[in-house]
């Protein structure tokens, strides 16, 4: 009788544990050269407006743990490249969002050197 009732009192004290567990999901995907199609290593891809954010791998790849639910927008940036947001991008709890990025390369404007 006494194992029943510390069963049944565990159950009930993890159940809601279980029902809002799942409030975080995650962000992935690959940020690519536009042109060539080659993924950019060490590309900066943020969530807008958070401090959330991730480096892409030798690949192009990069993920993002425990993003709360909700509706962002995700910016990728790499040197010599235009930036580029893309907006409306959901994520529910426990699911896996992708989200691929092809940047265009733009030119660079060092300015004026000078070696002494």
């Amino acid at each position: 009788m006494k194992f029943k009732f510390v069963f049944a009192l565990i159950c009930t004290l993890l159940l809601p544990a279980l029902l809002f567990g799942a409030e975080t999901g995650k962000i992935t995907g690959k940020v690519v050269d536009k042109e060539t199609g080659e993924g950019l290593p060490g590309a900066n891809v943020l969530v807008v407006g958070t401090s959330m954010g991730a480096v892409t791998d030798v690949n192009g790849s990069y993920l993002m743990l425990n993003v709360p639910a909700g509706v962002y927008s995700i910016r990728a940036s790499f040197v010599g490249y235009r930036t580029v947001t893309i907006t409306n991008i959901g994520v529910s709890g426990d699911l896996t969002t992708t989200t691929n990025f092809d940047l265009p390369s733009q030119a660079v404007d060092a300015g004026d050197i000078t070696i002494i």
